[in-house]
């Protein structure tokens, strides 16, 4: 089979118009990937300064803000 720059392009249409339930599914398993990688850096013995970690809860903050 033969992949021209019509089929790339056909593909990542596709891949971009993807369905609001999709989009949600994706999101709810990226916010449990934050969540688990959340608790493991607060088991973690580290020492990250408190400005890491308050850049991080701004981070996070600011995502959170961005849904409408």
């Amino acid at each position: 089979t033969e992949i021209t720059r019509t089929a790339v392009r056909a593909v990542r249409a596709n891949a971009a118009s993807s369905s609001w339930a999709t989009l949600l599914a994706q999101s709810n398993a990226a916010c449990a990937r934050l969540e688990q990688t959340l608790t493991r850096l607060n088991k973690a013995e580290h020492a990250v300064l408190d400005v890491d970690l308050l850049a991080l809860r701004k981070r996070i903050a600011n995502l959170a803000s961005r849904l409408t």
